[in-house]
């Protein structure tokens, strides 16, 4: 009777028990590598800082967006009442305060030099807490993979997301301090997240209910534009689920170009709201805020004179799907084009479930494809800006794996095609994951520091 009851928890909870396993993982190769940070930590956890000093909110500089610098602050906090016990720190008896003793080793955080050599034991050690608190955004992506399997009964191929993602080079590196990219990427994320709960609801039969759900999916990428600047092109998966979805209108008749427009106009304006929650100081100083924004621009289309910098268009694509080939093999990538194709041409995504699924992947794979469009026409490539995409990117491959061969399966009228399925998603993992952190380090040793190895951290 026991061993039953066992057996049946067992059965029940293993998918929590398995992305629980990945969220260790992803943990266990990322820990270790806090110590490191970053120079960039300046704009994070610096200009953070330098409010919590001086008490004003209004950062006065927008050359990056002002939002995982607001994140952050709270991650300050919660930093310094953790060293309570490290330093000593008693308020009754006059002890050193956190806050006082990182103030007087540290009087200016907007230095670039104390970001650059190892400093004190204590602003060395509230660095590390802050960089633990941003690294809980790695778990919470993959738990947002998992309500992803979970609603759209996609659980396998959101699973092997995960470990794609648990173990990414570049995710690693980019979550070992405190990036834009990482808090960028989980808003991106909650994006495809909502997308898929919309999609699981009844459909919007009305136009105030259609409109309302591509505000909120406005208002989340507004959110991740207060991160990281080209992150707008997360809107583009508000459009295309707003044009999947159009169809299921009741009211009104034929439906125009004016409907179009009105939805166009209510993922702005989310946009916008969600933007000036995390950015709230744009138009207080608006001619900062233009001036940093144009330079930003002009910095990634003309680039350096001497590194990071390559021609935009078939140049830097390149350079993209070589850093991407890394994290999941050139396998990886030729496979899912060829699933893609091979569902298309097939046509065999006819059933009910299937149409939901297709309202959540096609628009994450969308704006995946316009965000890799852009960054092909800058001049200047960091593969940290590819963060924002791993985990998304990744969903879409792992799904198109399995649909394609399911749509095989059916076809070729086999017993069990989940299983064949769960067979041709684990052989494909397993084998992506082999090319990408074994025959890659082997077969090219000497690769540009930017597309490093998980070995090489």
């Amino acid at each position: 009777m026991i061993s039953v009851i066992i057996k049946n928890l067992i059965v029940k909870g293993r998918w929590p028990i398995l992305f629980g396993l990945v969220i260790a993982l992803a943990l266990a190769v990322r820990i270790p590598r806090l110590l490191k940070g970053h120079s960039d930590e300046l704009h994070t956890i610096g200009r953070s800082l330098n409010i919590i000093y001086t008490g004003d909110l209004n950062p006065h500089f927008f050359y990056h967006p002002t939002g995982t610098m607001y994140l952050c602050v709270a991650a300050d906090i919660l930093a310094l009442a953790s060293m309570s016990r490290d330093v000593g720190g008693n308020p009754i008896t006059g002890g050193a305060a956190p806050l006082d003793l990182i103030k007087s080793e540290i009087p200016n955080p907007v230095l670039l030099s104390v970001f650059e050599t190892p400093q004190t034991i204590w602003w060395e050690l509230f660095r590390y807490r802050v960089r633990l608190m941003f690294l809980l955004l790695i778990p919470a992506q993959i738990g947002m993979l998992a309500y992803l399997g979970q609603r759209l009964h996609l659980c396998p191929p959101a699973l092997a997301a995960s470990i794609f993602f648990a173990l990414s080079p570049e995710s690693i590196y980019d979550s070992t301090y405190v990036a834009v990219n990482t808090s960028t990427g989980t808003f991106c994320l909650l994006a495809v997240a909502w997308t898929a709960y919309f999609v699981c609801r009844p459909s919007a039969v009305t136009l105030r209910a259609w409109l309302f759900r591509l505000s909120v999916l406005g208002f989340i990428g507004g959110l991740a534009v207060a991160c990281k600047y080209n992150a707008g092109t997360v809107l583009i998966l508000a459009m295309v689920y707003g044009m999947l979805t159009l169809s299921d209108l009741t009211t009104g008749g034929e439906f125009g170009l004016e409907k179009m427009l009105a939805g166009v106009a209510v993922i702005l304006i989310g946009m916008a709201a969600g933007f000036t929650l995390l950015c709230p100081y744009w138009f207080k100083e608006l001619h900062v805020f233009i001036h940093d924004v144009l330079n930003q621009v002009w910095y990634f289309k003309v680039g350096h004179k001497d590194y990071n910098t390559f021609r935009p268009g078939l140049p830097m694509a390149y350079i993209i799907l070589r850093c991407i080939g890394d994290q999941y093999a050139w396998s990886g990538m030729l496979l899912t084009v060829v699933a893609i194709v091979y569902c298309l041409r097939s046509g065999g995504l006819s059933q009910p479930h299937d149409q939901r699924v297709i309202r959540v992947w096609l628009p994450t794979l969308a704006a995946c494809v316009g965000y890799l469009l852009l960054m092909s026409n800058q001049a200047v490539f960091f593969a940290r800006n590819l963060s924002i995409l791993w985990p998304s990117l990744f969903w879409c491959s792992a799904v198109a794996w399995w649909m394609a061969a399911r749509v095989f399966a059916e076809r070729q009228g086999l017993s069990n095609p989940k299983q064949f399925c769960r067979w041709v998603l684990w052989i494909i993992t397993l084998l992506c994951l082999l090319e990408a952190h074994v025959l890659h380090v082997f077969l090219i040793p000497g690769r540009e520091w930017w597309r490093a190895s998980i070995w090489s951290f």
